[in-house]
């Protein structure tokens, strides 16, 4: 992938790892019984792949002397979720988090800024048909918002445009909770 754009392109400037989501089913995501299977997917989707690739850019960027490093990571790796469930995914998301905040002190002295992105609730299509959905949960989720609101994925695209801008030129090794008041630290 980075050598089609390298070929077709001759520089990466911006990398965005924006892909995630739970491997098997929710109720078999507890701590103490997931399965290995489950588990190495889930960390592989989430965790291992914004590693490899962020890997794959930063010897391109190095050598531009400029990049911007934007990762995905979810409000399931800041807090537990309850009833204990998604714990391979909030595992693989905190690792998400710490592994920005290594890789921005390594690129930092070569005009590379590495950040991240920590959504709550979104309004997506596919949460919208399988979470939102189910009997309850849209108003449980609700009052646990300040802003009284799910996030729309336009939410999200804003802070992506500040981490990739010149707005946040000296901003780096950051995880920036957008979550409209649902992470109450």
């Amino acid at each position: 992938m980075v050598r089609k754009a390298l070929d077709e392109f001759g520089h990466i400037d911006i990398l965005v790892n924006n892909a995630g989501g739970l491997a098997g089913e929710v109720s078999h995501s507890f701590a103490s019984s997931v399965s290995e299977e489950d588990l190495r997917a889930t960390l592989d989707r989430n965790l291992m792949g914004t590693i490899f690739c962020s890997q794959a850019v930063a010897e391109p960027m190095k050598a531009q002397g400029w990049g911007r490093i934007v990762n995905t990571a979810s409000q399931a790796g800041l807090q537990a979720q309850g009833r204990g469930v998604y714990s391979s995914y909030g595992a693989a998301k905190a690792g998400v988090m710490a592994y920005t905040r290594y890789l921005a002190q390594e690129l930092g002295p070569h005009g590379i800024t590495v950040n991240c992105i920590v959504p709550a609730y979104v309004s997506t299509q596919r949460l919208e048909a399988k979470v939102y959905s189910l009997p309850g949960v849209r108003e449980q989720i609700l009052a646990q918002i300040p802003l009284g609101r799910l996030a729309q994925p336009d939410d999200i695209s804003k802070v992506l445009e500040f981490f990739v801008t010149d707005l946040g030129d000296y901003v780096t090794g950051q995880c920036l909770s957008v979550c409209g008041g649902a992470i109450k630290f």
